[in-house]
């Protein structure tokens, strides 16, 4: 979901995506597991929030930049690019999942196939082999929403509107947890846009940020992964008593050391065994097909209970690393190619 030029001048991403991928990866094959108090804890869905992170930091940084290469920016161009990225793998897929279908084989139904076509399953869920479809729909939603944000209203104004979703996110999780709105507080728009927003702001005021000598030694701590740490914690003790507590401050609260960890090790991707390790070849590559990936695990995860999981990793892999070098990387050289015709075209004098 990103520029890959952008990608290759910041370190970590490709890392932490792939430990994000391995969350969710993990949560769906043990998803029928009898497992103790500490994992309670959805670490499926902290995967999917440290997606939501890097998209909005991502996103919220190549509009920037193009915006002070340019001196503004093009929404008809954005839209353009993630159609390239997004939709061709996607919609293979569940082309894919609508020949097997009629197998018996998914955990699925036709009428599954229209919220998870039209980006709306956050709110319309499907069963288990489109299940995870809902966060792609999430990610839509803001593609669509926030370039539009941010040309409106100015940058200024747009980052108020992330302060104050940092606000109203959790505020409908409690009105879910009090049965006073409709919606699971995992899935909805509203109840999770709260993750898309901490990377709205770091790449908003992240040079800034750095100015500030508290943040400096922040950032710059060895021990500032024990605040995420320290915030799984409590969420597994409060998860059975106190649900509220666990969607809005134990949430909060995961945003923000999820933000300083991410931004550590952009920072510093080498100064540590866990910068170096995220920076290691393979864990990159698993980074590099994280998308695609994401989209086959929960299929597989789903169907295969039956054999051992090690085939059932490698079968993933196996779908992943098709889906990434014969789908998306040609169409991502087309979108090259045609940027780079249309450029000429609009340079060659008119006759």
């Amino acid at each position: 979901m990103i520029n890959r030029a952008m990608e290759r001048r910041i370190p970590s991403l490709d890392g932490v995506r792939a430990i994000a991928v391995t969350l969710v990866f993990t949560w769906h094959l043990l998803a029928h597991a009898d497992l103790p108090l500490i994992w309670r804890v959805d670490y499926g869905n902290l995967g999917v929030r440290v997606f939501f992170i890097i998209s909005g930091f991502l996103i919220t940084s190549l509009l920037l930049a193009e915006r002070e290469r340019t001196g503004k920016i093009s929404i008809s161009n954005f839209y353009v690019r993630r159609v390239f990225r997004i939709f061709p793998a996607y919609y293979v897929f569940l082309l894919v999942m609508a020949v097997l279908l009629p197998t018996g084989r998914l955990v699925l139904h036709k009428v599954d196939f229209l919220p998870s076509a039209a980006f709306f399953s956050d709110y319309e869920t499907p069963h288990d082999a489109l299940g995870h479809t809902w966060s792609l729909a999430v990610e839509e939603q803001f593609y669509l929403l926030w370039p539009g944000v941010i040309v409106l209203l100015g940058l200024r104004r747009a980052f108020y509107v992330c302060v104050a979703l940092l606000v109203i996110a959790p505020t409908f999780r409690m009105l879910v947890d009090l049965s006073l709105w409709p919606e699971k507080p995992m899935r909805g728009f509203e109840c999770v846009a709260d993750a898309l927003a901490c990377g709205c702001i770091l790449a908003c005021v992240r040079e800034k940020l750095w100015n500030n000598r508290f943040y400096q030694r922040l950032v710059s701590s060895p021990y500032v992964g024990l605040i995420p740490l320290a915030t799984l914690l409590f969420m597994a003790l409060v998860a059975l008593r106190a649900r509220i507590l666990y969607d809005t401050i134990g949430i909060a609260m995961l945003n923000f050391g999820l933000v300083l960890m991410l931004d550590r090790y952009m920072r510093f991707p080498d100064s540590t065994r866990t910068g170096r390790w995220l920076n290691w070849a393979p864990v990159v590559w698993i980074g590099t097909i994280s998308y695609s990936l994401y989209l086959w695990q929960e299929p597989l995860a789903t169907t295969t209970r039956h054999l051992p999981v090690i085939v059932t990793v490698l079968g993933a892999l196996a779908l992943a690393t098709a889906s990434r070098y014969f789908i998306e990387l040609p169409f991502l050289a087309l979108r090259r190619r045609l940027s780079v015709g249309t450029l000429l075209r609009s340079s060659t004098p008119s006759t």
